[in-house]
This record gives structure tokens, sequence and C-alpha cells, in this order.
């Protein structure tokens, strides 16, 4: 009889003091396991979670306890192997499967109470609160990664251009992420094809090569995703918001393109006593007209500028009488067209001493032409008169000291001049 007094004793002691350390736990704001509670057999498994996790995720177990049924399970999670730790749920279900109990939970990690990135373990307890299982430790991270973006140069500080003189370097995007770590680094010119750059660890980067930036005025958009997965299919990450950045690029020096002189792409004569020329240039693009400059084609030191108003168009339009710098007109010759214009982002391009626009070519010309008569060669023109058809007739022929060209006009014993005849270029 003493023997079982003991024994009652004993098992009375024990409930009263796995009550008061259960109190003790609720009072602190978390629960402790007790050695009695703790004590029975483990037939539980618990699966999942395991890794990096974020949002929803899925906790999995199984109970191969077939004496009793096992619902509801109590789920609690913890971050110091269940010192202290805060209930999921008390409903836990699981369904028999031959002679195993398998059941899963969706857990919301985002609205838990007391749930931040960090280290976790998950139990499992059957309805006894006699068998549990637990996960080994997993990490939740429902945060997003950063990126940033760095270059070595910058654009010109005038224009905000990168150009030929202050030319774009490599991009280089750097991902960090405290918890999962990184996994994929996007980004993408425009509206163009997204770019997916696998990385691992953190910080983890990505380079854009500079000959991959586009040229022109295009935005650059990137971001980046993590490793921690939920339970969606397939596996959602932390996705971050997408950041941008704007790149205006311009390597290409302007020229201008073609050219035409008093409205025609061939060569213009003139003589500055009583003609002009009109010069109509069109560039590559829309430019600052520095200089456009008319030039002896074999003297450059003799020349006339022109610097035109009409900055930011493509085309420009000047009119040449003759006139050079310093003073004087132009001598009889060929003249060339050099130029000197910047484009919008700062790139220029002078040909004052390189190849200038010389076909068509302007050509100044105040020698008036003499001319031959070659044919007939007798001097007697025979013609048909009068309907008289016994006459030989034959062609009249010339030649010309000046191979520009002519237009001729004639008169036959002193009759009206004719209406005058074109001449081919050659003179004749």
């Amino acid at each position: 009889m003493k023997s079982s007094s003991v024994s009652i004793l004993t098992a009375r002691t024990t409930r009263v003091v796995a009550l008061f350390l259960s109190v003790s736990a609720i009072a602190l704001g978390g629960f402790f396991i007790s050695q009695a509670y703790a004590g029975g057999e483990d037939h539980i498994t618990v699966t999942q979670p395991s890794g990096y996790v974020r949002g929803v995720t899925t906790i999995a177990w199984t109970d191969n306890a077939t004496t009793t049924v096992p619902n509801p399970f109590l789920i609690q999670y913890s971050t110091d192997n269940f010192n202290h730790g805060n209930e999921i749920t008390t409903s836990g279900s699981a369904v028999l499967s031959g002679d195993v109990y398998s059941g899963t939970y969706d857990w919301d990690t985002r609205t838990s109470p007391h749930v931040n990135d960090g280290s976790y373990e998950v139990r499992v307890t059957d309805a006894q609160r006699s068998n549990f299982g637990t996960t080994a430790s997993f990490i939740v991270d429902n945060t997003a990664p950063t990126t940033t973006m760095a270059t070595t140069t910058t654009p010109d500080p005038s224009t905000g251009w990168y150009n030929r003189s202050n030319t774009v370097s490599d991009i280089v995007l750097t991902c960090s992420d405290a918890g999962s770590g990184c996994s994929v680094i996007h980004y993408q010119w425009g509206s163009g094809t997204v770019h997916n750059v696998a990385v691992t660890g953190s910080p983890a980067t990505a380079t854009i090569a500079s000959a991959d930036v586009p040229e022109g005025d295009n935005v650059l958009t990137y971001w980046s995703e993590d490793n921690a997965v939920d339970n969606s299919v397939p596996a959602v990450h932390n996705v971050e918001a997408a950041h941008s950045a704007e790149f205006k690029v311009d390597t290409q020096a302007p020229t201008v393109s073609s050219y035409t002189l008093n409205g025609l792409a061939a060569d213009a004569y003139f003589n500055p006593a009583n003609a002009s020329t009109t010069i109509a240039l069109t560039a590559s693009e829309p430019v600052t007209w520095t200089t456009v400059r008319i030039q002896s084609a074999t003297d450059s030191s003799v020349y006339q500028d022109f610097h035109p108003t009409n900055d930011g168009q493509a085309t420009t339009t000047i009119t040449w009488n003759g006139s050079l710098h310093g003073g004087g007109t132009a001598a009889d010759g060929g003249y060339v067209i050099t130029y000197n214009i910047k484009d919008a982002a700062g790139n220029t391009t002078n040909t004052e001493h390189s190849t200038p626009l010389s076909s068509p070519e302007i050509v100044v010309d105040t020698t008036p032409p003499t001319i031959t008569l070659t044919a007939p060669t007798d001097k007697v023109y025979k013609g048909a008169a009068n309907s008289d058809t016994t006459l030989d007739t034959s062609a009249l022929s010339f030649t010309s000291s000046d191979t520009n060209p002519l237009t001729y006009t004639y008169s036959i014993d002193g009759k009206a001049t004719t209406t005058p005849v074109a001449a081919h270029n050659d003179g004749t």
C-alpha cells in the first residue's frame, strides 16, 4: 500500500510540474517541452519545410502510429530548438493511407506572428501530445534582394550623352541578398529581350559589356530574384521591384551625306561678276553648323567661310557670290566644300584639313570662250533653200576653247541670229 501511495504522488507531482511549466511558458509568450511531455515514442517524421522558404510554405509529415487516431495535430515553430516557440495551429490533420497517416498544412510565414527572416524549426505533435517530430533547421526569407548598377565612366557633362570622347564603360549589376542568396539578375533594354543571368551567392554580379550597350537614347531596366521558394507551382522566388536608368549613347560622328549646287547634283559654273552659286547641304543627323567653307581646289589658303544660324537642323543652305575671306574675288578654277559640324551628343566632324566635298564641284569661269568653225571646211554652207532640192546639205560644226557646257548662236549671211543650240560638255 505504501508503494502505491508513492506512485500516485509521483504521478501527481509530474502533472503539477508539467502544468506549472506550461503556464510559465505561456506567460513568457512561448512554450516549454517537459521531460514527461517529450518522453513518448517518436513515430512522426516531418519532411517539410526545408532549405529556404518564403510566403506560403507547406508543412508535411507522416505518423506511423496505428493504435490511436493522431488527429488533430499541434504544429509549432521555434528559433531556438524549442526552448521557446509559438503555435501555428492546433488543428493539423492527417489522412490514413495503408498503415501511415500523412498530413500537410500550408503555413503563411508572412502573417504568422513573430516570424521574421531567419532560421526556424517546425514541430508536429499528435493529438495525445505523446509523440512528435521536428524538422531540421530551415530559413525563412521573405525579403527581396537589392540590385545596384555601376559604371566607371560618365557622360559628356555638357550634353548628357556618352560620345566618341566620353565612351560608355561596361555596366556592372550587383545583387545582394542576406537570406537565400541571389539566383538570377535580369536586365532589359527598352521593350526588347529580357536577359536572365544565373548567379549564386551574395553579392553576385552580372556585367553588360560596353559593346552591347545600344546606340541612341535607351532605358535600362534591371532587377534580381533570390532562392527562397513558396509552395506554388512553379515555385516563386522573392523578386525585387525593377530599377531603371537612362543611357544616351552616340559614338557616330555626323557627316554631310549629300549636297546640291544650284539645285542639281552636278558641277556648277558661274561668273561672280553676274551670278552666284547656291549650295544646299544635308547632314546625317541634326547638327550645329559651325562652319561651311568654300576653298580653292588647289590652294586651301584661298577660301570663304560661312556660319549658318539654323543649328539643330539636318540641312542648311548658303549662297556664294565669289567673295573671299580677307577680300577679293575668286579667280577662275575649281572650288570645293569643307565643313565643321557637331551633333547633339557632342561628336564633331571637321573636314577643313581632310577630304573635302569635291564632286560635284563649283567652277568659277570669267573667261569668254572662242569658237572655231570646223565644218564645212570650205566655209561655204550648203543648205536647201526656197525648196531647191538640188543643193547639197551639210552640218555646221564648231569647236570651243572652253570645255564648260556652252550654247552657240549663229547667223548666216547676216540673217537673224538663230535660237541658241546646246553643245556637248566637250565643247563640240
